[in-house]
């Protein structure tokens, strides 16, 4: 039986409360095989499973969720539910959170340079994306572990590696990462790292820090996505990096900026799953097609 996930942030409002704790345990509502544990090095990890429903496969995405965030968070939680409708498996990981301590703090206004678009392909979110019908209930603490990893636990980087790994074994087409925040950096670095070429990597408020080396020599398509009051230092050096990406080889760097959503998108978590889709079809899927 194929099963979804229903968020804890999702609980929590119909709870009426966006303080209330989060349950020990998860509404489980069938579409998809949820929880899959993922072997990294000899480790088991719970990372969440979405095989797409389309009935037309596009590709394949990890998402790598921002330092302190729950493996669920709102935002990751609508786009990885969204895009297996339009045809892209998911595997969302939880990250070693120990590995983000040393990284200097997110900036709370995170600019990009360009008005929001969205593709005429990106059709809008329904509630068929998000629901199903059967319900189960799985003890989810193995997994709200994993969002406090301590630093013996396997890295970031072997973790996204062994995701892309875990999503080429039946289709090894179109490999994707898509990282919120502080997990930008690692995402890159999976880049350089792993054996299975990824096609596209989409970076959510990726902070200002990241090392330009990692994005001119990713050598494929990269698009970020940022919200917030435009900042005038994020602009003129994300300018400066989109120039000098297209100068040393020659493929797209986007930018995407909502200025009406804030740092976590909160209220336009639909917007930026649909800015996502949008964008990983034109790029991977039209251009391919031509």
């Amino acid at each position: 039986m194929t099963l979804v996930l229903t968020p804890v942030w999702a609980e929590q409002q119909n709870a009426g409360s966006s303080s209330a704790s989060p349950p020990t345990t998860l509404t489980i509502k069938a579409q998809s095989t949820d929880l899959v544990p993922l072997l990294v090095g000899e480790k088991h990890i719970a990372a969440h499973y979405l095989p797409q429903t389309l009935g037309q496969f596009r590709g394949s995405i990890v998402l790598m969720h921002d330092v302190g965030s729950q493996l669920d968070a709102k935002l990751l939680s609508i786009i990885r539910h969204y895009l297996p409708a339009h045809g892209w498996q998911t595997l969302t990981i939880p990250l070693n959170n120990a590995e983000f301590t040393d990284l200097v703090p997110k900036t709370p206004d995170l600019a990009g340079s360009t008005a929001v678009e969205t593709s005429p392909n990106a059709s809008e979110a329904s509630s068929s994306d998000l629901e199903g019908d059967a319900e189960q209930t799985i003890d989810s603490s193995p997994l709200k572990d994993e969002a406090n990893i301590e630093s013996t636990s396997p890295g970031n980087i072997d973790r996204a590696i062994a995701a892309l790994a875990w999503l080429q074994q039946n289709n090894p087409s179109n490999l994707i990462l898509i990282a919120h925040g502080q997990s930008a950096a690692s995402a890159l670095k999976t880049i350089h790292a792993s054996p299975h070429k990824a096609s596209a990597v989409v970076l959510i408020a990726p902070p200002l820090e990241i090392d330009m080396d990692l994005l001119t020599k990713a050598k494929l398509p990269i698009m970020t996505v940022t919200g917030g009051r435009l900042d005038s230092e994020y602009q003129q050096v994300m300018s400066q990096r989109r120039i000098a990406i297209r100068q040393a080889n020659g493929y797209v760097f986007d930018q995407r900026h909502i200025e009406s959503a804030g740092v976590d998108f909160r209220g336009v978590e639909d917007s930026v799953a649909r800015l996502i889709h949008g964008w990983l079809h034109r790029q991977l899927i039209q251009k391919g097609q031509r």
